[in-house]
């Protein structure tokens, strides 16, 4: 309410307020976050999981390769070679059963350190966030939203990590390679997702459908994993070189 005094001189206006500068959390009295941990441990053991996946993949592609030619439709039904069909039928079974327990490692582990790294977005002097930490858990586990979400998640990441990022998603490189990480990763489960419906083919059609997608699927699983790979090397080590510039001011 304005002054009724005509004498008292009029109240100045409050000048806008700025944004706070990134600081890291060493030395910032004020700030009250999550401290800063290394995500080079978990960044280690996801990267060797996901070598492990690598090569059970090529394994897999290999297996359905030679049952595809085993099989085909051109080798008269009385010269099949059934116990070698049987044999590699065996490794197949084998090897799904190893992949499916290695996806969900990797998953569980990649969410880890996507936990890890987005928690340490604050103390490398980001306050304002996109989302809450526990989001880059919980939105691989919802439907429909985790077909983006989790992109979203580690692109965020990928600029915020940036050691000279400021407060714009621009001053960091684009984020092309974790586009290309997901879009193989999607592409990857929609043509398991094919393979799986074809699993009881009728006609030979069919079954070259099907091995057709198991392998695309094998396929994009493997580069996927390579981009894993050199995308959580390098925010890694863009979170500590971060850090450590943050905490030499």
């Amino acid at each position: 309410m304005a002054s009724s005094n005509p004498y008292e001189p009029p109240p100045l206006p409050e000048p806008e307020a700025e944004p706070l500068p990134a600081r890291a959390a060493a030395g910032d009295d004020e700030y009250e976050g999550p401290p800063f941990r290394s995500p080079a441990l978990l960044a280690m053991v996801l990267k060797t999981l996901l070598i492990l996946f690598i090569v059970q993949a090529v394994a897999g592609l290999y297996v359905h390769l030679n049952l595809y030619w085993l099989w085909h439709e051109s080798i008269p039904e009385d010269e099949l070679d059934n116990d070698a069909i049987s044999i590699w039928s065996e490794w197949a079974s084998w090897l799904y059963v190893i992949d499916i327990l290695l996806l969900v490692v990797v998953h569980i582990w990649l969410m880890a350190w996507m936990y890890r790294c987005h928690r340490n977005l604050e103390p490398l002097g980001h306050r304002q966030l996109d989302s809450k930490h526990i989001w880059a858990v919980v939105c691989w586990f919802i439907p429909v939203l985790n077909l983006f979400c989790p992109y979203q998640v580690m692109r965020e990441i990928w600029w915020r990590s940036f050691p000279l990022a400021t407060i714009s998603a621009e001053s960091a490189p684009r984020p092309h390679l974790v586009f290309w990480w997901w879009i193989l990763g999607v592409s990857a489960v929609a043509t398991w997702y094919v393979a799986y419906m074809l699993q009881y083919p009728t006609t030979m059609t069919q079954y070259d459908a099907q091995v057709r997608s198991a392998q695309i699927s094998w396929g994009c699983d493997i580069v996927s994993a390579l981009l894993a790979i050199v995308l959580v090397h390098r925010i890694t080590k863009w979170q500590t070189a971060r850090y450590q510039l943050l905490s030499s001011r």
